[in-house]
């Protein structure tokens, strides 16, 4: 059931951010019922490491990693044991919290399954990572999505505004579910993903035949994949851009292996897409994550899009920048502006993302009808479409 928008906004904008900073203080030592409990990480991948090397920074490593796919022959990570989860539970589950350092958008996990699973192990004090970056913000956050409530609550003005702007009871339901997790905490309130495929939802996006479809940030090819169904027998088109070196070879592989009369219609290009043409520290990894750093690997070209689209007239534009989502649309307004093409913009790679690229889109594009459709567990993949009159 739908919570109400209006309700759950007031509830939640009733506590003054001071308050709720003095709340977020205190949330991870009262899971762990006490301030100075061992800790162990469940979860011995990306942020079980972040999280352990936060940890040694505070004077407080933990004592172990606790991961199901370890083993008695597991190296340890930076010194830390990595055990079997049983193993774990056995030596540590009555006297430890463990932190549930488990956050991947390529699983469905979902934290309060894992919890429940824990304490029927026998763990006594369960916490999420969250409430642990919540104890110590300096050392962890911001982090994707994730981020103080305070701060949130702060920008309630714009978030009114955006329950406001959107067009469904389904998109302000995933608004205040999303709100309702930064703020209290509240996994179970998070939605669960919709179906259909992430920037193509059938019920928003109907395919057109004369589609130009501009995919910033393109990896691989996975999207250009989904979209080759509806180039077939078309005259759909589509530009993919992907700064990543290796990345950027699989795109092209991808490109060069669709049937003829489909891959001539795909152009690739080997760039980043941003406020400005210059430029860019890039984290080269070949991996979905990979973003533009001041510490990255290498150099990448950088380009505005409203070059790219020069004698373009795109009609759907989707953006997964790891970040770099504001500004590759003000370096791409005067062509959204002049073409109004429907949009598919991700919105959960930084806190404030989740009103302000929406209400960055309604400026661009004030007749666009605005929708959030979450398409991964645990806040991954949320997507902010703005459909362009009669498409839908």
């Amino acid at each position: 059931m739908a919570i109400p928008t209006v309700t759950v906004l007031d509830e939640l904008f009733s506590e003054s951010p001071a308050a709720a900073a003095k709340r977020r203080m205190g949330a991870f030592d009262q899971l762990a019922s006490g301030a100075d409990r061992p800790v162990v990480l469940y979860g011995a991948g990306g942020l079980g490491r972040i999280t352990a090397r936060g940890l040694r920074s505070l004077g407080r490593p933990p004592i172990a990693f606790a991961d199901r796919n370890a083993s008695r022959t597991s190296a340890p990570i930076d010194g830390v044991p990595v055990l079997s989860l049983t193993e774990a539970v056995a030596r540590f589950g009555t006297n430890a919290v463990f932190v549930v350092s488990i956050w991947n958008a390529q699983t469905d996990h979902q934290y309060p399954a894992t919890r429940d699973e824990l304490r029927r192990l026998g763990v006594r004090h369960v916490a999420p990572a969250l409430a642990l970056f919540w104890k110590h913000p300096e050392t962890f956050l911001p982090y994707f999505c994730m981020d103080v409530p305070e701060r949130v609550l702060a920008a309630q003005e714009d978030i009114r505004r955006l329950a406001s702007e959107l067009a469904d009871d389904a998109s302000r339901d995933v608004l205040v579910r999303q709100l309702r997790w930064r703020v209290m905490l509240d996994f179970e309130a998070l939605p669960l993903p919709v179906k259909g495929p992430a920037y193509f939802q059938p019920d928003l996006l109907p395919p057109r035949d004369d589609e130009l479809f501009i995919d910033c940030g393109a990896f691989d090819g996975d999207s250009l994949r989904v979209f080759r169904s509806r180039m077939e027998g078309t005259a759909a088109r589509t530009i993919a851009i992907e700064p990543d070196p290796a990345s950027y070879a699989r795109l092209e592989s991808c490109a060069a292996a669709l049937p003829a009369g489909v891959r001539e219609r795909v152009r690739t290009l080997k760039a980043a897409v941003g406020k400005f043409r210059e430029k860019l520290r890039f984290d080269s990894s070949g991996l979905a994550s990979a973003r533009a750093s001041n510490t990255g690997t290498i150099e990448v070209d950088c380009l505005p899009l409203d070059e790219v689209l020069e004698g373009e007239t795109p009609t759907l534009i989707k953006m997964d920048l790891e970040g770099g989502e504001i500004d590759a649309l003000l370096g791409g307004e005067n062509s959204i502006r002049r073409a109004g093409p429907s949009m598919a913009i991700c919105v959960y790679h930084r806190p404030d993302h989740l009103w302000a690229i929406p209400l960055l889109l309604r400026q661009m594009l004030p007749n666009h009808s605005l929708h959030l459709r979450p398409h991964g567990y645990e806040g991954w993949d949320l997507v902010c479409y703005a459909v362009a009159p009669g498409r839908s």
